[in-house]
C-alpha cells in the first residue's frame, strides 16, 4: 500500500510541474528601440533619422565645414554613421553605453581633424538624446582596468 501511495504521489507530482508554466513579471516581450521611440515622438521617419541624428548630434564648429568634408571625403563620417545606425537598434541605455565605447576605441576614430578638432559627432550629444527616449536602464560602464598596479599611498 505504501507503493502505491508514492506511485500515485509521484505522478501527481510529474503532473503537477508539467503543469507549471513560468510567468515573467515587469519584463515585456518586445522591447522598443531607440530608432522606433524616437520617431515616434518627433514623426521624423526611419529612413530620414539616421542623417537627422547625424546633423543632430555633430559637434557645432563642425557645422559650416561638414558639407565640404562629405563632398570631397564621403568615407570621413563613416565610423559616425556606423556608431549612429547601432544607436537606432539599442533598446537599453547599457547598449549606448558599448557602442560609444567601441566608437572611441575604433581604429577609424584618428586623425587630427577627429581628435583634436572634434569634426565628427558628438558623443555626449548623442548619449543625452538617447536618454530622452530610452528607459533609464543601465549607468555608464566602468573604465577597462589597468594594466599598471595603483598607485601606492605616500606616507601621509
Amino acid at each position: 500500500m505504501l507503493a502505491s501511495n508514492n506511485r500515485w504521489h509521484l505522478s501527481y507530482r510529474d503532473a503537477e510541474l508539467a503543469s507549471y508554466q513560468p510567468v515573467l513579471r515587469g519584463e515585456p516581450t518586445y522591447m522598443k528601440t531607440f530608432e522606433e521611440y524616437y520617431c515616434e515622438a518627433t514623426g521624423c521617419s526611419p529612413e530620414a533619422l539616421p542623417r537627422k541624428l547625424f546633423w543632430k548630434c555633430l559637434h557645432r564648429h563642425a557645422l559650416p565645414i561638414a558639407p565640404f568634408i562629405l563632398l570631397f571625403n564621403p568615407e570621413y563620417f563613416s565610423v559616425d554613421r556606423e556608431l549612429i545606425s547601432e544607436v537606432r537598434r539599442a533598446v537599453k541605455m547599457n547598449q549606448v553605453w558599448e557602442e560609444v565605447r567601441e566608437y572611441f576605441v575604433s581604429p577609424k576614430h584618428v586623425g587630427w581633424l577627429r581628435k583634436r578638432g572634434n569634426v565628427r559627432v558628438s558623443a555626449r550629444r548623442l548619449i543625452n538624446l538617447t536618454r530622452e527616449y530610452l528607459p533609464a536602464s543601465g549607468s555608464p560602464p566602468s573604465p577597462s582596468p589597468s594594466p599598471y598596479p595603483p598607485p601606492e599611498a605616500g606616507p601621509y
